[in-house]
């Protein structure tokens, strides 16, 4: 059994120039700062809403206990 190949690749040979190899690099480590920063504000966003709606859950549990 072999395995599949692979989609990416390292630096590529000779074909492209060295210039647009680090053109892509610069673009994909910028675009990959950029995602890992959505999910983090995403992150933020869930645990608020999650705090906020434990809270009213209690509230709701003590309103039920009257």
């Amino acid at each position: 059994m072999s395995k599949p190949p692979h989609n990416s690749s390292p630096r590529p040979s000779g074909s492209s120039s060295p210039e647009s190899y680090q053109t892509k690099r610069v673009r994909n480590n910028l675009a990959v700062k950029k995602c890992r920063e959505a999910k983090r504000k995403q992150e933020k966003e869930m645990l608020a809403a999650v705090t906020k709606q434990k809270e009213l859950n209690k509230q709701l549990e003590e309103f039920g206990k009257i």
